[in-house]
């Protein structure tokens, strides 16, 4: 989940694990506040999660429908049944085996949401179901923007991109208005649940509370976020792309100042934040944000947004308005070594390398290749290897750090094992055996993930 490009060099990206991150601390909330709902039916509840955490979502399906049949679905569970066919049916889009069934089941999980909208008025998941609406727009959007780029890149594939960003707005403009009315709808709910108004015996209000906060707080950023990504829909530097970065900047601004409680969301905000400071050209003010979120120790999730801010600042001192290219290599090669080598296969780890080797091709251009030729080819080789270990990992890294390489005159053509290689010495014969066995454990999580969608 990457996207956002500065208007200075950079692939960043709100990505897919950025997404995951904010979906799995509703996840999270909503199990709890389920077990609390339903404690008096503590095993159907308990079997049905079970099923659905193993990644059974046929049999959760087929549990739910023969419990309707026998009647044997708890009371507690009852009133949410609907929506939890439909919860059930996207998490289990990731086993749909072609385009067309995808399609289909987006489609019935959107029409299950709204569905669900127009029924369920004061329904306590309401808020819940709306962010979720909203997050398919939002997923919806972002694709089309990155097949616009794509298109744009091809000699006569002007027009489909323009095409493709209008649809892409429409998406994100839902998304948009779908993140905006989950706020505004939890926000008399939550002013209702404030303090004293909720006892400390009450454990499934209390639940529900600290569900909905989180929510509140999710659709906050995530609507910032949509705002960042609709600008990408207008041509760069007109009044409504800057317009709309600068309603996302401010609004990521007031949830950071305001979330000094909750880290998560604090620093979240801050590298969106400092992202939009990027690609609105504030070099110096970008870099403090990024700062403040690289600065910060913390494990977990806050060490994927440490790397991820690093790699900004690489991008930012590397760009032409910086220019301080040995810095921006140091900077992200000193994150580098703390990391591991299981680390460096992880998206953000990746996307900091073709970071550092961005930076180094940037600075080898700024070379004069004659007056100092021994800089120049070191710098070249650096970056030519970095990008090729980068190249064999499969992710959103791996397209761009192919065609980087074929900028430098190299073709990363899948090599021909039908013949033995020619090596003269030892330490030939070992490089040769690494790549090859490179090679095979790349097939193999090939074939992993072939086996799952077929």
């Amino acid at each position: 989940m990457n996207r956002t490009r500065f208007s200075i060099p950079s692939t960043f990206k709100l990505n897919p694990l950025t997404l995951g991150i904010l979906w799995s601390i509703a996840c999270v909330c909503s199990s709890a506040y389920l077990c609390s709902r339903a404690h008096s039916d503590e095993p159907a509840a308990k079997f049905l999660e079970r099923l659905k955490e193993a990644g059974y979502y046929d049999q959760a399906l087929k549990y739910l429908n023969l419990g309707v049949q026998r009647n044997r679905i708890p009371e507690s569970m009852k009133a949410d049944l609907g929506l939890e066919r439909i919860l059930i049916l996207q998490l289990s889009l990731d086993d749909v085996r072609t385009a067309k069934e995808g399609e289909e089941r987006l489609a019935a999980i959107e029409q299950g949401f709204k569905d669900f909208l127009n029924t369920s008025p004061e329904h306590p998941r309401r808020s819940e179901t709306m962010l979720k609406l909203a997050d398919m727009y939002l997923v919806r959007g972002t694709k089309l923007l990155t097949d616009a780029d794509a298109e744009s890149k091809k000699e006569g594939g002007q027009a489909k991109s323009t095409e493709l960003r209008e649809k892409a707005r429409i998406a994100l403009q839902q998304a948009n208005e779908s993140f905006g009315s989950a706020v505004e709808w939890l926000k008399p709910v939550l002013e209702k649940m404030q303090g004293a108004n909720v006892k400390p015996n009450e454990t499934e209000r209390l639940a529900l509370r600290e569900k909905m906060r989180t929510e509140y707080r999710q659709g906050e950023i995530l609507q910032a976020i949509t705002t960042r990504y609709l600008a990408e829909s207008y041509p760069p530097k007109s009044p409504e792309w800057t317009q709309n970065l600068e309603e996302a900047g401010k609004k990521l601004d007031q949830i950071a100042e305001k979330s000094s409680k909750q880290p998560g969301a604090k620093y979240l905000s801050l590298l969106n934040r400092a992202q939009v400071q990027g690609l609105l050209g504030q070099v110096d003010a970008a870099r403090a944000t990024y700062n403040l979120v690289a600065e910060n120790d913390d494990t977990g999730l806050f060490r994927t947004w440490r790397v991820q801010a690093v790699a900004g600042i690489v991008r930012l001192d590397s760009s032409p308005a910086s220019k301080k290219y040995e810095a921006a290599v140091a900077r992200g090669e000193e994150q580098l070594r703390m990391g591991d080598m299981r680390d460096r296969d992880r998206p953000e780890w990746l996307d900091l390398q073709l970071a550092i080797a961005e930076a180094r091709i940037a600075w080898m251009n700024s070379l004069d290749q004659k007056a100092e030729e021994g800089k120049f080819r070191n710098i070249r080789r650096e970056a030519r290897e970095m990008l090729q270990l980068v190249a064999k990992k499969p992710g959103p890294t791996q397209a761009k750090a192919r065609d980087l390489l074929k900028d430098l005159g190299i073709e990363t053509k899948a090599p021909d094992d039908s013949k033995l290689p020619e090596v003269k010495t030892l330490e030939e014969a070992m490089k040769a055996a690494r790549s090859r066995l490179d090679r095979a454990d790349e097939g193999d999580a090939t074939i992993k993930i072939l086996e799952r969608q077929l």
